[in-house]
């Protein structure tokens, strides 16, 4: 499958909503010092329908997500965006992280150079890098 059928797939932006949902809970949970029992007396739900909702394992109407998410103190904020234009993003994106990462400075032992640059490093810091 190639990464334009993938950002086509609704498989794929159902599970980035469930991850995001994860997320709001998990933050939720450390932020209140909440475990899963507790999370689940929290929401009125079971210790098994936590389980699933953390491990992704439900596909919710919109209404049980947007009150989940208020529930862990989130607003739910939905865009609607063009396929062409998020495949056009992805596409730029995905050429320019080597551009990106090629030009962090690294630093080793006092020396500072390019990570393309690692020939010119004494033999010694190469051997700590």
């Amino acid at each position: 499958m190639t990464r334009k059928e993938i950002l086509k797939s609704p498989y794929y932006w159902t599970a980035m909503i469930q991850v995001a949902l994860y997320n709001c809970a998990e933050r939720f949970m450390a932020q209140n010092g909440k475990n899963r029992t507790q999370l689940a007396e929290h929401l009125g739900v079971t210790k098994g329908y936590v389980t699933q909702l953390l491990n992704g394992e439900y596909d919710h109407r919109l209404s049980k997500m947007v009150k989940l998410a208020l529930a862990f103190g989130y607003v739910p904020q939905v865009t609607f965006v063009s396929v062409e234009k998020i495949i056009e993003k992805d596409s730029f994106e995905s050429k320019n992280r080597w551009n990106l990462s090629y030009e962090k400075t690294v630093v080793r032992k006092d020396t500072k150079v390019k990570t393309g640059e690692w020939e010119s490093l004494p033999r010694q810091n190469k051997e700590a890098a």
